[in-house]
């Protein structure tokens, strides 16, 4: 091989590994202003490119007793709800579509695993806590009372109980004032309450005997429609008092929960 060859091959080759390939790297393109359509076009073909019908999954789950509300147990990933299939996870049991998140309604009845929880608040509420009693207040001006249960302990969720109904009732009798006039028409004496007296009833209502709040007893005055009995008393002669009135139930009552 010729000398001069071979010189100007070293050159080269140490020409090369001193500045390797950035010697030979070619100038970058100035810009074209169209980049932006390249890119959009890029973009096109690579929606073009994808399968028919492709999306995007998602959790659903299965609404057996179609109450709306799901089983967060039974879950599938699919790109639409499946027949029988909703988008949440709330239901806390799904073969009874009266219990769901929100339900208002108490039941005497469990929902049919044994609990009470029919709104999905992870607790069974009791409707009725109030244990019956009346009491008749000192000045004659009204009641203290609640229709409730009657034995000490209330009944749990779906127990049966005896339960009493109590109201606050309101009788006219006459005055201490007004005894002697109202007592010769009735043909009663006295008038205070606790003995005997006389007690003005309805508009034209039949005459009957009543029992006052403290035991005394009394005749009902037919009266006229306009307050006035049938001796000439007017009403203002005669004065209220409550007393309490209530029976028991004849059956015993469920509890009800939800």
């Amino acid at each position: 091989m010729p000398q001069w060859s071979v010189a100007w091959s070293v050159m080269i080759v140490g020409v090369i590994g001193l500045g390797g390939c950035d010697l030979i790297r070619p100038d970058p393109l100035p810009p074209r202003g169209d980049e932006w359509l390249v890119a959009r076009i890029a973009q096109t073909m690579s929606t073009e490119s994808r399968p028919s019908g492709a999306c995007r999954h998602r959790s659903f789950y299965r609404d057996k007793d179609g109450d709306g509300f799901g089983d967060p147990k039974h879950v599938v990933q699919a790109c639409r709800a499946p027949a029988g299939y909703v988008d949440n996870a709330k239901d806390c049991y799904d073969d009874n579509a009266q219990a769901y998140p929100g339900q208002t309604e108490f039941f005497y009845k469990d929902r049919g695993d044994g609990s009470f929880d029919y709104d999905c608040d992870g607790q069974a509420k009791k409707r009725i806590v109030d244990r019956a009693f009346c009491r008749e207040k000192d000045d004659g001006s009204g009641c203290s009372y609640a229709s409730g249960w009657l034995q000490r302990k209330i009944p749990r969720c779906g127990e049966p109980g005896r339960w009493k109904w109590y109201e606050c009732s309101q009788i006219l009798f006459r005055s201490e004032a007004a005894g002697s006039a109202v007592g010769a028409v009735s043909g009663q004496g006295g008038g205070s309450p606790g003995g005997v007296g006389t007690i003005l009833g309805a508009s034209n209502g039949p005459r009957a005997s009543h029992v006052g709040p403290h035991g005394g007893s009394g005749a009902v005055l037919s009266g006229h429609g306009n307050g006035v009995a049938s001796s000439g008393t007017l009403l203002q002669d005669f004065r209220s008092r409550s007393y309490c009135r209530g029976k028991e139930m004849p059956w015993k009552k469920r509890q009800l929960c939800r």
